[in-house]
């Protein structure tokens, strides 16, 4: 499956053959459909493997910090250290013509929807509603989304724990001057 990420994360889905994948893998192309019956089939269990990885790596770093701080930088970080690691699982689920089919777009979405349920959790902001809450995690995913997909075109990379660390930076001001309680 590493070889089929890595080729639909570079060629895009679209432009990515089965048999191109056979041929990088060593396999024959009926042996690669007695494994998945379509291209489109090989694309989504590559999709909905990579948001499980992504989702247990953010969970994982949010669960070990102990101050609220810590798990918002834990969880960017978390997210930042896998696109930067897992970059050909990363470009899968944030570009590769992903979003062009139903199927594909929803396990995009379901993707934002963990992480931002996630991170709602990490809003210990008192006295937020949980729609306030719930708007302001998908808002936070928004921006560390877009802050990696310029970290993914850019030639001229920051190190992705200081891009994490900035991140940080303007997420905390940004949640402090909701919560009085933690100016």
């Amino acid at each position: 499956m590493t070889i089929a990420c890595q080729l639909f994360a570079r060629g895009g889905y679209a432009d990515t053959s089965m048999n191109a994948i056979a041929e990088a893998a060593g396999v024959t192309k009926p042996v690669l459909y007695q494994h998945f019956g379509s291209k489109r089939e090989l694309f989504l269990e590559l999709l909905i493997d990579s948001r499980y990885r992504l989702a247990e790596t953010f969970d994982a770093a949010t669960s070990a910090a102990t101050t609220a701080r810590d798990q918002v930088h834990a969880g960017i970080a978390a997210y930042f250290g896998f696109m930067a690691q897992e970059e050909d699982r990363f470009a899968l689920l944030f570009g590769a013509g992903s979003r062009h089919d139903p199927d594909f777009d929803r396990e995009i979405q379901a993707i934002e929807s963990v992480i931002a349920d996630m991170v709602v959790e990490l809003l210990g902001v008192s006295g937020r509603p949980l729609r306030v809450r719930e708007t302001v995690a998908a808002a936070l995913v928004g921006l560390v989304e877009g802050s990696s997909r310029q970290w993914l075109a850019s030639a001229d990379r920051l190190d992705p724990e200081v891009l994490a660390e900035e991140i940080t930076a303007l997420v905390w001001f940004g949640l402090r001057g909701l919560d009085t309680s933690q100016n």
